[in-house]
């Protein structure tokens, strides 16, 4: 992935087909066309669709829009930042209206963009909502980290905010309609078709469904279909005629041959801006916005100087200090190392690094070309989570991950293997795979995509988390003939006398039992850590030692007689099993199928029998 095939795909999207983005680019369409596939092969997904008109975006695309779009504006303000002192400072925007690839989303990429030189500081951090307005985890009017929220006027809002655009409405419609008749021809037509919305928020469909009332059309059917929709539309062949604010419509339209009829004006609806941060540039930001909506719809297009490569190069040199070693670490020779940040150097303006005979040190304009790096990291990772999670859905794959089992037959492996058969019983041909690891890395391959979602037994922040209603008390597990402990409870405080083998912190029974030993005030006697439970269990064969599991886990070993399970007393602890997933994400109706069955079985295996009274 490069930043020119990023820059491509951005034009791509905006253009109508790419022939013209080629145009707009400079660039040959072969060129185009490569460079765009190798991005779908690499992402794994199809970013562009055969239409009547040429290709379209697909939903896929759009999804990683935002964030491609992100990666190169905060490169774009790094190379401005460097050669400028300040400290660096982020302005968020964010917007309850659906991203759609239209006139408003453009207008604020284009705003920020003409900012960079007087505002080389200020990194704008946009957010557009991918799904329905005020769903968890996407922008909102409330969201009170916004600096600038941007969204429809309200009349009962305190803050009524500045009004940047006053969004007329369309009838968007594959009927062949003349584009200039009277209203009353209009209106005459729209009684007769059937009329729609898509998602929209409800200001906006409150205020198109009271113009249809008052002017004798029949209400509108709200569709659960986003303007993005629109290409199946148009190739159904259905009739189909759709109430659409301007502001989300694009130039693109054109290639879909519909007819766009304006509405009387006494529909339109107020877009407005409202400020919360006291930085100029927060204002100027406002300003601009409004005079490029103000303009004819034009393309936010890019022209990289800096490569993803460049990027990487300089980050490993920044981190290291040292060319060897960054070399190293990137596994290339360290003359094309030098070659790249040479010709980064000569992009950015200036000396990044000063040479010394043990290494590299990084100057101050290295320091702030540094951070801004950051912000493209951090989008380019979200994009590559998002391309991850949208193959898994297109392909009918989910990789679930879970924590070490320690025999064959206790409760949850039962579960598990019972939901496995009833869900892919009802899900033919979904490709799931299992993945085993502690907590702590369950929770980063969650966090990174690696995973969709994981079985843990405790949760850390930056997730969210499904509660599987179960409990396990916690026990000390010996040999059935030891003489380390008599049958039946133990307190919890002989943890500090017994010579136990417990798993590494990474693991989330670790984790309980040193947060109960800290409220107890006793320091837990580890003779030694074994990540293995398998291995646990072998290891305190000898009577030895003991170690600590969840009753559910050897619960069967427990009636053989083959161990003895002493639950954990004053305080108990209890493990409590969660279904995790990324916090900017939901689940999709495979995942949540999944984790309906898997709860299911989990309490119809476990009764009363994972309660050690």
């Amino acid at each position: 992935m490069e930043t020119r095939q990023l820059a491509y795909f951005l034009a791509a999207c905006q253009q109508q087909n790419h022939m013209l983005a080629a145009e707009e680019l400079g660039i040959a369409p072969s060129t185009l066309s490569q460079n765009i596939t190798d991005l779908e092969q690499e992402l794994g997904l199809e970013l562009f669709r055969l239409g009547q008109a040429g290709f379209y975006p697909t939903m896929e695309a759009r999804a990683l829009y935002q964030d491609f779009e992100h990666a190169l504006r905060a490169i774009e303000t790094a190379s401005a930042y460097a050669r400028r002192n300040g400290e660096l400072h982020e302005i968020r925007v964010v917007s309850s209206l659906k991203f759609a690839l239209g006139r408003l989303s453009k207008s604020a990429g284009l705003a920020a963009r003409s900012l960079v030189r007087i505002h080389p500081e200020i990194f704008f951090d946009i957010e557009f909502a991918l799904h329905d307005s005020g769903a968890g985890g996407h922008p909102s009017v409330a969201d009170a980290s916004a600096d600038i929220v941007i969204e429809y006027g309200r009349a009962n809002a305190r803050e009524k905010g500045e009004v940047i655009a006053t969004d007329a409405w369309f009838a968007v419609t594959g009927l062949r309609l003349p584009q200039y008749w009277r209203t009353n021809d209009l209106l005459d037509v729209l009684k007769r078709v059937p009329l729609a919305l898509p998602r929209l928020p409800e200001e906006a469909i409150t205020a198109a469904t009271a113009f249809c009332r008052d002017r004798g059309l029949p209400l509108p059917l709200r569709l659960d279909e986003d303007i993005g929709g629109l290409p199946q539309l148009a190739r159904s062949g259905d009739p189909f005629c759709l109430l659409v604010p301007q502001s989300i419509l694009s130039s693109r339209l054109k290639q879909l041959r519909l007819s766009l009829i304006p509405l009387p004006k006494d529909l339109s609806t107020p877009i407005v801006a409202r400020i919360s941060c006291s930085h100029p540039a927060a204002r100027d930001f406002v300003i601009r916005m409004r005079s490029v909506l103000a303009r004819k719809e034009i393309n936010n297009i890019y022209s990289p100087s800096v490569s993803l490569k460049q990027a990487r190069y300089f980050q490993s040199l920044y981190e290291h200090g040292n060319m060897t070693l960054a070399a190293r670490s990137l596994n290339v020779a360290q003359p094309a190392l030098s070659f790249q940040l040479k010709n980064l150097e000569r992009s950015v303006g200036t000396r990044l690094f000063e040479r010394r005979r043990d290494g590299l040190s990084s100057n101050s304009v290295a320091d702030r070309f540094a951070a801004v790096l950051q912000k493209a990291d951090h989008h380019i990772d979200a994009a590559i989570r998002k391309a991850n999670e949208l193959t898994a859905s297109q392909r009918h794959r989910i990789t679930l991950g879970i924590v070490p089992l320690a025999e064959r037959r206790g409760v949850l492996v039962e579960a598990l293997k019972a939901a496995i058969a009833e869900w892919t019983a009802l899900h033919d041909g979904v490709d799931l795979r299992i993945w085993e690891a502690p907590t702590e890395t369950l929770h980063k391959w969650v966090n990174s995509g690696t995973v969709n979602l994981a079985l843990v037994e405790t949760v850390m922040p930056h997730s969210s988390r499904i509660d599987l209603n179960s409990r396990d008390p916690l026990g000390v597990v010996t040999t059935g003939d030891t003489l380390l402990l008599p049958p039946g409870v133990v307190a919890f405080a002989r943890l500090a006398e017994l010579p136990m083998l417990l798993p590494s912190r990474e693991f989330g029974i670790r984790r309980l039992l040193d947060e109960a030993a800290g409220k107890a005030g006793i320091r837990l006697r580890v003779q030694a850590e074994v990540n293995s439970l398998m291995m646990a269990m072998a290891m305190i064969g000898d009577g030895d030692c003991a170690t600590v599991m969840p009753y559910a886990t050897v619960r069967k070993a427990v009636s053989d007689g083959e161990v003895q399970f002493h639950k954990l007393v004053d305080p108990e602890v209890w493990r409590k099993l969660c279904v995790i997933f990324p916090a900017e994400r939901s689940l999709t109706e495979i995942e949540r199928s999944f984790v309906r069955v898997f709860r299911r079985q989990l309490a119809l295996h476990a009764g009363d029998r994972a309660v050690v009274q």
